[in-house]
């Protein structure tokens, strides 16, 4: 009997919600009968409702504001629309220039701004970096850009191809002049060369930790090593730790060494220690420019 009065009572409305309800019904319908209705044939001028509902002056507005995009002109970038003796250059070219090759007016504003700010086009292909410049467009209006010898000034390397920095007497601030070598390979290349005591070839470069192969192909033609200038250690007086801190001394050999010149009072030769086992052929052809036997 409960469950029977329970769904009566959910199913039975009042006069004022049964009124609600409709208006609510109505509404909803209305809403999606709005769904399938052309809006835009209430602007038309030959419509009733619009004349009858708008002022002449609404009616205009509105018209604008749907169908200014529609008529809007769209620019059409094509070989056809362009003179084909239409040459410029970019660097000097006017505002009138720029539109005869189809540019919009928002696209001549962002270049006129870049040269107005002292932005120079040193190639053709310069002209991509500015905004609003695609790939397509840029493909059409290069054909008729050209650039005098004078102006095509492209970023120069660090260092002229002819001038070569002599990698043993060279200061950090010379070094960072070679292309790819910053403040820090800098530093690593004169650690390097201190504990050496000079660099007998360029290609020692490779040694220093962080000098990829990319780099040193950069920079090979720009540098030379001065002999001269090479710190040699007098094997005859260095000590154990003099010798051992050598890059290519390890601490095996400067044992070695010292245990030797102990039996035999000096050394005479690189190739003593050759024969004597103390050093390998290897090592000796790269500690020859390093040691002396006074």
């Amino acid at each position: 009997m409960h469950l029977k009065n329970f769904f009566n009572n959910l199913f039975t409305f009042s006069n004022k919600e049964k009124r609600g309800i409709i208006i609510l019904v109505i509404l909803i319908f209305l809403i999606i009968l709005l769904k399938f209705v052309n809006v835009f044939e209430l602007f038309n001028n030959n419509n009733s409702f619009s004349k009858s509902f708008f002022s002449n002056d609404t009616i205009a507005k509105l018209e604008t504001h749907f169908f200014s995009n529609i008529n809007k002109p769209v620019i059409s970038y094509s070989y056809n629309d362009i003179p084909h003796d239409f040459i410029i250059n970019p660097n000097t070219a006017t505002t009138s220039d720029w539109k005869t090759l189809g540019l919009s007016k928002k696209q001549i504003k962002t270049i006129n701004k870049y040269i107005a700010k002292g932005g120079k086009f040193y190639k053709i292909s310069d002209l991509k970096k500015i905004y609003g410049i695609n790939d397509s467009i840029y493909n059409i209006i290069s054909t008729h850009l050209y650039i005098p010898d004078d102006e095509q000034i492209k970023p120069k390397n660090k260092i002229d191809k002819q001038y070569l920095i002599e990698i043993n007497s060279a200061d950090s601030t010379k070094l960072v002049e070679l292309k790819g070598i910053g403040p820090v390979l800098a530093s690593r290349i004169i650690k390097f060369r201190k504990k050496l005591g000079g660099f007998y070839s360029i290609f020692q470069l490779k040694e220093v930790y962080g000098i990829k192969p990319e780099t040193f192909e950069k920079i090979k033609d720009n540098i030379t090593a001065d002999t001269s200038q090479i710190k040699k250690i007098n094997i005859n007086e260095a000590g154990y730790h003099e010798l051992k801190n050598h890059p290519y001394i390890g601490n095996y050999e400067a044992q070695a060494i010292i245990a030797y010149k102990k039996i035999k009072g000096k050394i005479n030769s690189i190739v003593e220690l050759v024969d004597n086992k103390i050093i390998t052929d290897s090592v000796a052809k790269k500690v020859s420019y390093y040691f002396c036997f006074n």
